[in-house]
């Protein structure tokens, strides 16, 4: 079963927004030398009872440098109130929400919000806005 049938709609919050530019790179750091990094994280938060019709999940989207110091840094942090179209089982609720494409598909209804914040922020400090892509598929049972 796909949660999708079971969406009645998703409210976003802005929870966290955390942006540093490095003026000035370390004289080792050569342009080329650095690559840029997304890290994107989740987690889901069922109210505890029997039977629910809403649950929240957030998201925790960082870009970075590897190794270490780059020109910049930001990191997001989304919450999405999901609500249900009607209640289910707690039981029912997390063994949808283990399941790679149900997980997929709410981590992308919240990643817009955070690409555009982070294009924002990037063109705010100078540079090209970055624009960034849904995340990818999660592999295996990997969280």
């Amino acid at each position: 079963m796909h949660i999708k049938e079971k969406l009645k709609g998703i409210d976003f919050l802005l929870k966290k927004i955390c942006a540093n530019r490095n003026s000035i790179l370390p004289a080792k750091v050569r342009a080329g030398s650095i690559e840029m990094k997304r890290e994107i994280k989740h987690s889901f938060n069922i109210p505890p009872g029997p039977n629910n019709n809403k649950f929240t999940i957030v998201v925790k989207d960082k870009v970075s440098f590897h190794p270490g110091i780059g020109p910049f840094d930001v990191e997001i942090e989304i919450v999405g109130f999901v609500f249900l179209r009607e209640e289910l089982k707690t039981t029912t609720l997390k063994a949808l929400l283990k399941d790679n494409e149900n997980k997929n598909f709410l981590i992308n209804q919240c990643l817009p919000h955070s690409s555009s914040a982070v294009a924002y922020l990037t063109d705010k400090m100078g540079f090209n806005p970055l624009i960034l892509a849904p995340k990818s598929p999660i592999l295996g049972g990997k969280a």
